[in-house]
């Protein structure tokens, strides 16, 4: 059944096996890549009752989930959304649709809501109505690859995660105008963070903190996650890898993962 996940048994030695209760599934399409161009196909068909655009004068969106004032031009043709420009200005000249940045952070999470495709907000459902086992929360989560890049790349608070600290750095950093963030881009203030994560920053942590809270059902109060890196000075990437690396450390008798 559902609950029962798998039962995955190691032997590194014929009289030491170690049992973990594991439970896995995918949630491909639910990225936060896929989620940002979900999220701006949305915009580009509501976009589509707004007064007719032309190539000269596109149509223009407001959207929370760009630093204020941001541009972003986008080629919207047939039922297909193309981000050209990110941040950019003058737009390409074949661009008939301007997202322009708001900068409001809490504005995106509510937004991007939708593109967890949550059923009716049962605790036993994540991303896409995919079943979740329930959150064992008096132990530790890690949160790897994007949560690592989201918290410490631009905002240089990675490590021990709490939702206020999390939302309060986002909330101060999309609401800077994009012209100082370009300014302080110039000055090497984020030395960690490529032109690409400055610019979709905003999107990606509003998109975390629906899938941590919203989709996954972790507690806004909850204090034992972490994101991280690297293990015992081993880096890790995905969670395969991170339990690969578990499976080698001395452990307990017995482990749940």
């Amino acid at each position: 059944t559902e609950e029962l996940g798998l039962v995955l048994r190691l032997c590194p030695r014929a009289a030491n096996c170690l049992k973990y209760n594991l439970y896995v599934t995918t949630f491909l399409g639910f990225g936060a890549n896929s989620a940002y161009q979900d999220h701006v196909q949305v915009l580009a068909k509501t976009a589509r009752t707004s007064p007719a655009a032309t190539a000269t004068s596109p149509a223009i969106i407001e959207d929370p989930c760009y630093p204020r004032g941001m541009p972003v031009g986008v080629k919207y043709s047939g039922s297909q959304a193309e981000v050209l420009s990110v941040g950019e200005d003058p737009l390409p000249a074949e661009a008939n649709l301007q997202l322009t940045g708001t900068g409001q952070f809490e504005a995106c999470r509510r937004l991007v809501h939708p593109l967890l495709q949550i059923h009716g907000g049962v605790q036993s459902r994540s991303l896409g109505g995919t079943y979740q086992p329930r959150l064992p929360l008096s132990r530790s989560f890690y949160g790897l690859s994007e949560f690592w890049y989201c918290m410490e790349d631009t905002l240089g608070i990675g490590g021990h995660y709490t939702y206020k600290k999390f939302m309060e750095a986002n909330q101060k950093f999309c609401g800077t105008s994009w012209s100082e963030l370009k300014k302080m881009e110039a000055e090497k203030k984020f030395p960690k963070a490529d032109k690409n994560r400055l610019r979709r920053q905003c999107f990606k942590a509003a998109w975390l903190a629906a899938v941590l809270h919203d989709a996954h059902h972790f507690p806004e109060d909850f204090d034992h996650f972490e994101s991280i890196s690297e293990i015992n000075s081993a880096e890790v990437q995905w969670t395969l890898g991170a339990l690969i690396y578990s499976l080698h450390q001395p452990p307990p008798s017995s482990r749940s993962v």
